[in-house]
């Protein structure tokens, strides 16, 4: 991300909540590698959904999450309803192709001629099964993109730290 982004960035933040202390050389190592696009989209959406801070809010996270959320990601419900017209093509003897990663990964773990394999009385128990794998493998995902380069973020903290202790 460009320091004009960022910069905008933390003066609407700041803007938005007078009031929360914010430290933009404590913000930049850990946001820095995110892009313009996705720093700003964030940033509109903390402004304009959350009406408070709370002390214990974690305004790096929460950008950092919101930043790296997938646009246009299939909601489970959403999946789901790709998958069924998925098994109702090839069926069970050839395999799927999807374009979301979580889709696969979903199907790969359930089994895709056992799902194929499910009469319609077993729809429903094989969506609930779905969506709660889809959910899980999209939080984990989620959680990997946003927590990925922390260790580097650390390291550019101490190295500054220790800059300034000399």
């Amino acid at each position: 991300m460009k320091s004009e982004t960022f910069k905008k960035g933390m003066m609407a933040l700041y803007a938005a909540f007078p009031d929360k202390k914010m430290e933009a050389d404590i913000f930049w190592p850990f946001l820095k590698d995110l892009n313009d696009e996705d720093f700003l989209r964030a940033v509109g959406e903390i402004c304009v959904t959350m009406k408070e801070l709370f002390p214990g809010t974690n305004l790096i996270a929460t950008i950092r999450e919101r930043a790296l959320r997938t646009e246009g990601a299939f909601t489970a419900h959403e999946a789901f309803e790709v998958v069924k017209r998925e098994m109702l093509r090839p069926g069970s003897y050839k395999a799927p192709k999807f374009t979301d990663p979580i889709i696969e990964k979903t199907v790969s773990a359930m089994g895709w001629r056992d799902m194929c394999g499910s009469d319609e009385s077993q729809i429903n128990t094989l969506r609930a099964q779905f969506i709660k794998f889809y959910e899980s493998f999209k939080a984990r995902d989620t959680e990997k993109r946003v927590t990925s380069r922390i260790p580097e973020m650390v390291n550019a903290i101490l190295t500054a730290e220790r800059k300034q202790l000399k």
